[in-house]
């Protein structure tokens, strides 16, 4: 991984760049970003540069030995912590050591994931990944150590807000007393839910937002949008809200298919009442609930999505509408049904729908019941 990787954040890697010339190294430094804003591949960009053995002007030379092993994450000098816990391999005592090779596989197949992302290569079920006091154990046993090829020792501590209440302690002694030349990097994106005392010990770093221009040219130039056209690139750029995860997951999804669905089912709802449209409601919800549970959850945020860009379409607030020239020319003709009277409703309905999906409520009543209300609501004008 190599600043040339990282999307935007050109003055903070100028300041990172300007620490390893200087030799002035914070020993525990925390990027701060939200999802998708790549703060993990900027930790691991930065500790690339610190163990690279060859460095000119604060930047690696991209061929060393040590370059090599750390672009693979097998660097002897760089350790990772990140939030585990038991499956069907790892019984008992989880740590992070015990999936190293599934982290790496992940984080260089998926360099923007998310904790979404990883639970899922986790397959723990039900329950959470944290960060718990064996980890700190662990790490501090091994920093005792001499480095083995670098003049550092680096640790990544990946999502710190997920350290366990036993283990934040802990975490917090080392920080205040580290071993020499070993460097501290904690990629965070909730930093209100990390303990006072921690943020206290660590340098803040605040990634800017990614621009919509950003994200546009990164998914142009990424191996997998290729041979996309332009305008799924455009719509997913200005759909991504500064997220690179999010807008590399909407170029997978097959083109128009939400859109599809979610205007049929709307132009169904509107006339409901008619002959025989009950019956169509009941098939196209027959339809729907055979689509994958991802699927189903993803409409329904796409649904609520879609209703405040229509109301800012009503408004004519231009600025803030984040639909292709396509898109926009579709949605323009549904924006007059969607209304200062109807938006919330709307919104209640579908966050509701997604939160009763996620726990296994029956899709079918569930959707036939959402259609009638719907169909009470959405000729209701300001």
């Amino acid at each position: 991984m190599f600043y040339k990787n990282i999307v935007g954040q050109t003055k903070i890697k100028q300041i990172l760049t300007d620490t390893l010339s200087s030799g002035r190294i914070a020993h525990a430094q925390m990027f701060i970003g939200k999802e998708g804003s790549g703060n993990l591949n900027l930790a691991i960009a930065y500790a690339q540069n610190i163990l690279c053995s060859d460095r000119k002007d604060g930047l690696a030379c991209a061929s060393c030995s040590s370059c090599v092993k750390s672009s693979k994450l097998i660097h002897p000098d760089l350790h990772f912590i990140f939030p585990v816990n038991t499956n069907h391999d790892v019984k008992k005592d989880a740590k992070s050591d015990d999936f190293l090779p599934l982290w790496r596989d992940h984080i260089i197949n998926n360099p923007f994931t998310t904790y979404s992302d990883w639970l899922k290569k986790l397959d723990i079920g039900n329950k959470q990944a944290t960060i718990n006091k064996r980890e700190v154990d662990v790490i501090t046993d091994k920093l005792s150590l001499k480095s083995y090829e670098s003049e550092y020792k680096v640790v990544i501590i990946w999502l710190p807000e997920k350290i366990g209440h036993a283990a934040a302690p802990k975490l917090l002694k080392t920080l205040e007393e580290p071993t020499e030349k070993t460097i501290f990097l904690l990629p965070s994106i909730h930093t209100d839910l990390i303990l006072p005392t921690i943020m206290s010990r660590v340098q803040a770093i605040k990634l800017a937002p990614i621009t919509t221009k950003e994200i546009q040219g990164f998914l142009q130039q990424h191996e997998d949008s290729s041979d996309l056209a332009s305008e799924k690139i455009e719509s997913a750029a200005l759909k991504s809200e500064g997220n690179i995860s999010k807008a590399l997951q909407l170029l997978k999804e097959p083109d128009n298919e939400f859109q599809s669905d979610f205007l049929s089912w709307m132009r169904l709802c509107f006339s409901i009442h008619k002959n025989n449209n009950s019956a169509k409601v009941l098939a196209w919800v027959e339809g729907f609930s055979k689509q994958p549970k991802e699927y189903q959850k993803s409409f329904f945020i796409k649904a609520i999505d879609i209703f405040r860009q229509c109301n800012y379409i009503n408004y004519k607030t231009k600025s803030l509408v984040s639909l292709s020239n396509a898109e926009k020319n579709i949605y323009e003709k549904f924006a007059p049904y969607i209304s200062s009277i109807n938006i919330t409703t709307f919104t209640e309905f579908f966050d509701q729908s997604h939160y009763y999906i996620e726990r296994n409520a029956n899709v079918k009543i569930l959707l036939f019941d959402l259609s009638f209300k719907i169909a009470k609501f959405i000729r209701l004008k300001d």
